[in-house]
This record gives structure tokens, C-alpha cells and sequence, in this order.
């Protein structure tokens, strides 16, 4: 299996416009304020290729759960990640 960090080293993935910004991950909600800080730490952790445990296997899966349903939710940002795909295979 691969690392969180091989992941996102690999040349075939798209590499992001901007890094990860705390205050945009905030604003997104997708953690409640209290869990923020220890989903944080979790990210962390795994950007650092240490083992994580269970439960914060499980903080990573909800916010993983909550995003899918934001964006399922969303019709209009349905479409245009499908546009994408689309023109992804073109190439």
C-alpha cells in the first residue's frame, strides 16, 4: 500500500495551484471546531508517514464522508467535475 506522502510525491498526480490552507479547510465546515484541531493533527501525522490509529482512521473517513455528501449534494458542481472527466479522457 502505498504512503499518503508517495501519493502526493507521484509525477502522474495533478499537482494542487495552492497548498492546503487551513483557513479555506476551515471555512468548508466539513469538521466541527471542536474536531478541527484533531483532524489537523491527524493530517499531520500522515503527511509524516506515522501510523494513525483507529479513531483518528475515523475522524479522516467522516471528513472524507462529509465531503462526498457536499459534493453529491451539489448538482451544479456535479456536472462541472463530470465535464472535467470528460475532458480528461479527450486528452
Amino acid at each position: 500500500m502505498k504512503t499518503f506522502k508517495s501519493l502526493l510525491s507521484e509525477k502522474t498526480a495533478k499537482v494542487l495551484d495552492e497548498a492546503i490552507n487551513v483557513t479555506k479547510l476551515k471555512k468548508l465546515r466539513l469538521v466541527s471546531d471542536e474536531e478541527f484541531s484533531k483532524f489537523l493533527r491527524v493530517m499531520r501525522k500522515m503527511s509524516d508517514e506515522k501510523p494513525i490509529t483507529i479513531k483518528e482512521k475515523d475522524i479522516i473517513m467522516g471528513v472524507f464522508d462529509e465531503l462526498v455528501n457536499a459534493i453529491v449534494n451539489d448538482q451544479a458542481l456535479v456536472q462541472r467535475i463530470a465535464k472535467r472527466k470528460d475532458g480528461d479522457e479527450k486528452e
